[in-house]
Parts: structure tokens; C-alpha cells; sequence
């Protein structure tokens, strides 16, 4: 709304400009409007003369609405995330004999234990462990848990870092009964 449009409906609502707002009327003042559309074209006009921060700023601000414009007309809808790329599931029978053997022994462990006390989650952080050593790409472990132990990469990190750090207390933290 510029200053001519604030005029004219302030004369629609009776109020001569200049004159004072009455409680019905517009809700602010015209000298009010006028008085912060000068100021915005004095600090435009400022900023356009002096190569100033406020002119970079400004610069900035005509280029991002400019760019946002035609970006949004572009775009299928507005704020669209990229999709991940599909996981290659990993087939756990692709490992060696031995590394197998291990990797099924491990996902038996996990799904033996149903209670998790201390002592079973250091058991399930070794059973994690092992299953790390043998498959030795990071995300096909991860999908390896996520498939054939129901959990979490998170969780099954989690207790690995139980064994590798408070290995060494096992006993200790077993015997005064310290809880997950």
C-alpha cells in the first residue's frame, strides 16, 4: 500500500489526512504510513549510492526473492526433498563359510535373548561386534542388522560401544547390578 492508497482510504473512511485516528477508523495514522514509506525509500535510496553493507543486503534480498520466483515456478511443489537413492539389500549369504557361520551365530544370539539385563547387553554387544568383524563394508552391516536382527544400526552400535568402553568392568558392573 503507497501513500496515495492510504490518502484515499482515509478519506473513504472520513478522516482527513492528517487528522487523528478515531477508533473506528483505519488502524494507523497516515503520517504514520507516510512517514515509514519515506524512511524505507531514504534507506534505499542510501543503499543504492554507498556501496554499503545495506546495499549488499539489499542486493541480496531483490536476487533471492528474484531467484525464489523463478525457482518456484520450476519446482513440482514447494519445499520437495530429494529421494534417497534405493539400498542394495545385502545378501548375508554372499559371505564366505566361516564368516557366515559367524554372522549366524551372532543373529541366534541376539534373538535368544529376550531380557535385557547387564549382562546380556554385553552379550549382545560382543554377538554385534563379531558380526561387524566379518562383514566389513559399514552399510551392509547396517542393513544386515536391520533385516535379520529387527533392530536398529543405532541400538546395535550402542552396544558395541558398551563392550569396546565398559568391557573391561564387565564383572564389576554385572556383580553391583548397574541397569541399562
Amino acid at each position: 500500500m503507497d501513500y496515495e492508497d492510504a490518502a484515499i482510504n482515509m478519506s473513504e473512511a472520513g478522516t482527513a489526512p492528517g487528522a487523528a485516528a478515531q477508533a473506528g477508523d483505519a488502524p494507523a495514522p497516515l503520517a504514520r504510513v507516510k512517514e515509514t514509506m519515506v524512511t524505507e525509500e531514504v534507506r534505499t535510496q542510501a543503499a543504492a549510492t554507498t556501496g554499503s553493507r545495506a546495499a549488499r543486503e539489499l542486493k541480496a534480498r531483490k536476487k533471492k526473492k528474484a531467484s525464489a520466483k523463478a525457482g518456484s515456478q520450476t519446482k513440482k511443489g514447494k519445499g520437495r526433498r530429494k529421494r534417497k537413492e534405493p539400498s542394495v539389500p545385502f545378501d548375508l549369504e554372499a559371505l564366505p563359510p566361516e564368516a557366515l557361520e559367524i554372522a549366524h551365530t551372532s543373529i541366534a544370539t541376539v534373538h535368544e535373548i529376550g531380557r535385557k539385563t547387564t549382562d546380556n547387553l554385553f552379550e549382545l554387544g560382543a554377538a554385534f561386534e563379531a558380526m561387524a568383524s566379518v562383514i566389513p563394508d559399514p552399510k551392509h552391516w547396517k542393513a544386515a542388522v536391520k533385516t535379520h536382527c529387527g533392530v536398529t544400526a543405532r541400538s546395535a552400535n550402542n552396544w558395541r560401544r558398551v563392550v569396546r568402553v565398559l568391557g573391561h568392568r564387565r564383572e564389576v558392573l554385572v556383580r553391583h547390578q548397574v541397569t541399562p
